[in-house]
C-alpha cells in the first residue's frame, strides 16, 4: 500500500467513505480495505467521540457495499474501540484461537462482552464460531 493511499484509518476518521479505499484483488470478486499501523491512532478519537463505537457500523451503510453478499472484518486481539466498532457492526462472529489456556481464558471475556453488546446495542450479534488453529 502506498503511504499516501487512503485506508480504513481514515474511513474510521470521517474523511473518506468505505467504497474510497476499496481495492480488487486477483479473485473474482473479493476486494480489501487496506489498514495500516495508523489505525491504532482511531482509538483515542473513539472513546473521546459521541457514538464513537458505531463508527464503522455506519461506515458499513455506504451504498456501494450493497453489491457484496459478505463483509468480512478482522480486527486485532485486544477489546479496544476498534474491536468494539466490529463487533457492533456485525452479525456474527468467528474467533481463531490457538488451544491453549490464556487464549481460552480471553474467550470467556469475549463472550461477556458480546453478550453486553448484544443486550445494549446490537441484537443482531447471533453467531459466536470459534476456529482451532495450532502453531
Amino acid at each position: 500500500m502506498a503511504p499516501d493511499q487512503p485506508c480504513m484509518t481514515d474511513v474510521m476518521m470521517g474523511d473518506v467513505p468505505i467504497s474510497g479505499i476499496l481495492l480488487g484483488t486477483n479473485t473474482d470478486r473479493l476486494f480489501l480495505a487496506p489498514s495500516s499501523e495508523s489505525l491504532g491512532q482511531v482509538e483515542r478519537k473513539l472513546y473521546r467521540q459521541r457514538a464513537g463505537e458505531t463508527v464503522l457500523k455506519e461506515a458499513l451503510k455506504d451504498a456501494a457495499l450493497r453489491r457484496f453478499s459478505f463483509v468480512i472484518v478482522d480486527t486485532a486481539p485486544y477489546l479496544g474501540m476498534v474491536t468494539m466498532n466490529a463487533l457492533l457492526a456485525c452479525h456474527r462472529v468467528i474467533v481463531p484461537v490457538t488451544p491453549e489456556y490464556y487464549p481460552l481464558l480471553g474467550l470467556k471475556l469475549l463472550e461477556d462482552t458480546m453478550q453486553e453488546l448484544k443486550s445494549n446495542y446490537n441484537a443482531r450479534l447471533s453467531g459466536f464460531g470459534i476456529l482451532a488453529h495450532y502453531v
